[in-house]
């Protein structure tokens, strides 16, 4: 219940973040909180150290906002139902799973090993995330593209560096368009603030 709850808050603590920082970092912290928090809890004396460490497992997940931000990213309104689908069976198919290898465990292991099997399954996942699930925010990915045309690309001149970028994505994306008369627009454009980029 603490988990839950806590859970709740968190969603919306990390949201925000992923907007502006991307999805990718935000989902390797959440993850790695989440899983350095099922430590305390695998070794806690009492009752009370498990409460504490599991409210703020439930404050580090970011799944239940940032997952769905991932769908958004990634699929259309009109084809998200089945990606969304699959989310939440996962997270419902955890709920049936749990009990029923936490009974086992408790038959034959201490309660401590439902802990410390959560954790090398979330660490298995970390992994499996950073390795395989590359950055989906459109924000993040255009930025680091025109951090790489402006690496790439001659400097521009004062009056013109931002329509002179845009050109150059645009020439980049749309190479068959570079026809006679739009080579004239862009001269004429260009002309009061330097050279045409090469």
């Amino acid at each position: 219940m603490a988990f839950l709850v806590f859970y709740g808050f968190g969603c919306e603590l990390w949201a925000p973040w992923s907007e502006e920082l991307g999805r990718r970092p935000v989902m390797q912290a959440s993850l790695f909180f989440v899983n350095l928090w099922h430590i305390p809890c695998a070794v806690a004396p009492n009752f009370s150290t498990v409460l504490i460490f599991r409210m703020l497992g439930g404050l580090s997940c970011a799944g239940g906002s940032v997952t769905m931000s991932v769908v958004a990213d990634m699929w259309s309104a009109d084809d998200q139902q089945f990606a969304i689908a699959y989310v939440v069976f996962s997270s419902v198919g955890g709920s049936v799973i749990g009990p029923v290898v936490g009974g086992f465990l408790q038959t034959y292991l201490s309660w401590h090993w439902c802990f410390w099997t959560m954790f090398l399954f979330g660490l298995f996942t970390q992994i499996l995330h950073y390795l395989y699930v590359p950055e989906t925010r459109t924000t993040i990915l255009l930025d680091r593209e025109v951090s790489d045309l402006e690496r790439h690309s001659p400097p521009p001149g004062p009056r013109t560096s931002i329509f002179r970028l845009s050109l150059e994505m645009y020439d980049a994306d749309f190479p068959s368009t570079g026809s006679t008369s739009s080579q004239a627009g862009r001269e004429e454009h260009l002309g009061s603030g330097g050279d045409a980029p090469s």
